[in-house]
């Protein structure tokens, strides 16, 4: 589905869409983790946060995290909460 790159690449666009979302040091904490190429733990700590935060977010949003995670073979558990989080708008 995903290439390596465009794994990276679309971790990092998630990231910058989400960035609105998170704490300036949560950003680039997160952001660190992807350019060193701990893009599972980069993810997996996004949905973390935005769980934390109780960040709304779109449909849209969760079916990219999800299609990004399935990619990698991340745990579904990692993003399912994000369910919780999505507008129902």
């Amino acid at each position: 589905m995903f290439a390596d790159k465009e794994k990276e690449n679309e971790l990092l666009a998630i990231l910058d869409d989400c960035a609105h979302l998170l704490q300036p040091s949560v950003f680039t904490h997160i952001s660190d983790l992807a350019h060193a190429g701990e893009w599972g733990v980069a993810l997996e700590e996004l949905c973390n946060m935005l769980y934390e935060d109780d960040s709304t977010i779109s449909r849209s949003m969760l079916n990219r995290i999800q299609a990004l995670g399935l990619a990698m073979k991340i745990d579904e558990s990692s993003w399912r909460m994000l369910n919780e989080l999505v507008s129902n708008e």
